[in-house]
């Protein structure tokens, strides 16, 4: 254990990477195909999903990053 519990929060996404592509290999299918079709269309979720920088969604709220270096703030876009 790195820290005590309930005493410091160490967020990232690494495990959910590691989702992501256990879910591509098994149906052999990209995470978004699988998260749509396996879960989001099932619950009627049908302005759900992941965004890219290929899609343009009309009215998505940006979200940002702060680059220390910079010491300004950047759009964060997924890849």
């Amino acid at each position: 254990m790195v820290h005590q519990p309930g005493t410091f929060l160490d967020y990232n996404n690494a495990d959910f990477v590691i989702l992501g592509k256990i879910v591509e290999v098994t149906p052999k299918a990209s995470f978004a195909e699988a998260l749509r079709k396996g879960i989001l269309s099932k619950v009627g979720l049908v302005d759900s999903g992941l965004c890219s920088r290929s899609e343009i969604v009309p009215s998505l709220a940006d979200t940002y990053f702060f680059r220390e270096e910079l010491r300004r703030l950047f759009p964060c876009r997924p890849a």
